[in-house]
């Protein structure tokens, strides 16, 4: 049994060097030959895919003879004033040094097109059927109200007479509510002219005293900065276009600057008709505007000079918005707006015959906000 356990054991150490690899004979290296390689299998190229073009709309204004078009709008303003005088008035100030004042604007407007303008644009008549403005200052409410071609205004708790509104250069009362207007427009939404029908030469002479306490500004160009400006060319959903424009009052510093960014944010379909949404984003800046250049400016012949007066005015505002534009029918169908403004006013009005016995530095600064909208009626 023993010797047959001996054998197994011998057996099996046997088996287990047998099966160990053998070291092989160290042999001379033959050059290695670079053997090509396969060649790789041929694969269907698969054809070019054009990925879709993003839409693209062209955003414009359509008139067409004769056309009516409606409107209504509202406009509230609310704002906070600030301030004080060194050295303090002998007699107290007859309003608080801190102030809050605010207002409603309302209207119906409706306008038609009298001729069209080879550029694409029009001139329309525009008319206000009714309109109302309430203020609301210091506790004291000024109203004005338009319907039936008549004006009411009540202020300070009294009524305001029809004689007693401002006048225009010779002597007639700005018909602005009770008559139409004409108003020049561009295809791409740009006011370019306006004035009030049957009273063309009293409205450029308004103009021109206008432009004058501007320090040499056409107040138009104050007015087409209010539009919503269509783009140039074709656009497609996430587009935008600028609009960049820089006012310099002579001799008062600046300039004014404003830069508005409009985005095409989405096109759909509504009953038929392809309505473009528009986000509107603006800021507005002036910088160290003097005070002093500006009411020289604005010094009118024959009227009694002010003091002296110096000094810097800077402000900023901002506006944010939406336009609802049919694109079917070329036209504006809404337009919701927010502004919100404030700006910082030091001056210096010297003493003298015609002004304050010792010199008075007056600092003001006011901050607010207007949100209005516009719609198609």
């Amino acid at each position: 049994m023993r010797n047959a356990v001996t054998a197994l054991v011998l057996l099996m150490l046997c088996a287990v060097v047998v099966a160990q690899p053998q070291a092989p004979a160290e042999q001379p290296t033959a050059p290695a030959v670079e053997q090509p390689a396969p060649p790789a299998a041929q694969q269907p190229v698969p054809p070019a895919v054009e990925q879709p073009q993003a839409e693209k709309v062209r955003l414009q204004l359509k008139f067409s003879p004769a056309q009516v078009l409606r409107y209504r709008g509202y406009a509230n303003i609310a704002a906070t004033m600030d301030m004080a005088m060194s050295p303090a008035p002998p007699q107290p100030l007859p309003f608080p040094g801190q102030m809050a004042f605010g207002g409603t604007v309302t209207g119906i407007a409706t306008a038609k097109v009298l001729r069209m303008d080879p550029y694409g644009g029009a001139r329309l008549r525009v008319r206000l059927d009714s309109g109302s403005m309430t203020m609301d200052m210091m506790g004291q409410k000024l109203q004005i109200a338009l319907k039936g071609g008549k004006i009411t205004a009540s202020g300070m708790g009294k009524k305001v007479t029809q004689e007693k509104l401002p006048k225009l250069p010779g002597g007639q009362a700005i018909p602005l509510l009770q008559k139409p207007i004409e108003v020049k427009i561009g295809r791409r939404g740009q006011l370019l002219d306006f004035a009030i029908t049957g009273f063309e030469k009293e409205w450029k002479q308004l103009m021109a005293q206008a432009k004058k306490m501007y320090g040499g500004i056409d107040p138009m160009t104050l007015l087409r900065q209010t539009q919503v400006l269509l783009p140039e060319n074709p656009v497609a959903v996430g587009e935008t276009w600028p609009f960049h424009y820089e006012l310099t009052i002579p001799g008062s510093g600046g300039p004014v600057v404003q830069d508005m960014t409009f985005t095409l944010e989405k096109l759909e379909l509504v009953r038929g008709k392809q309505i473009a949404t528009i986000s509107v984003q603006g800021r507005q800046t002036f910088t160290d505007l003097n005070l002093g250049a500006l009411a020289q400016a604005q010094a009118a012949p024959g009227m009694p000079q002010m003091p002296g007066m110096s000094g810097k005015m800077s402000g900023e505002g901002t506006t944010a918005g939406t336009a609802v534009f049919n694109v079917t029918a070329g036209t504006l169908d809404r337009f919701d707006l927010r502004a919100d403004f404030n700006f910082r006013m030091d001056m210096s009005v010297a003493g003298g015959p015609q002004g304050p016995p010792q010199p008075v530095t007056i600092s003001m600064s006011m901050a607010g906000q207007v949100t209005g909208a516009l719609a198609r009626l």
